[in-house]
């Protein structure tokens, strides 16, 4: 089943920029942190612990889990 989508797109205008993407979702008011169980080198699943919902992360580019926070990706975008 389908559910929501949020869908972020960087394009640089001119010359180049090195970015840093760090998704570190928190669930029921920030207590717990994210359990995170990278699928591939491009996708991830980030769950509070315990819990079968939590959020799919799917990118065009590598991403790497941190260590109890979530997951992070750095690109140059020219």
């Amino acid at each position: 089943e389908a559910g929501c989508a949020l869908v972020r797109t960087l394009r640089c205008i001119r010359g180049g920029l090195k970015f840093r993407m760090a998704c570190e979702p928190r669930f029921d008011y920030a207590r717990p942190r994210p359990v995170v169980a990278q699928e591939s080198e491009r996708e991830a699943l980030l769950c509070p612990p315990g819990e079968a919902y939590g959020l799919w992360l799917l990118a065009e580019v590598p991403i790497q889990a941190v260590d109890g926070q979530g997951v992070e990706a750095v690109l140059e975008i020219k």
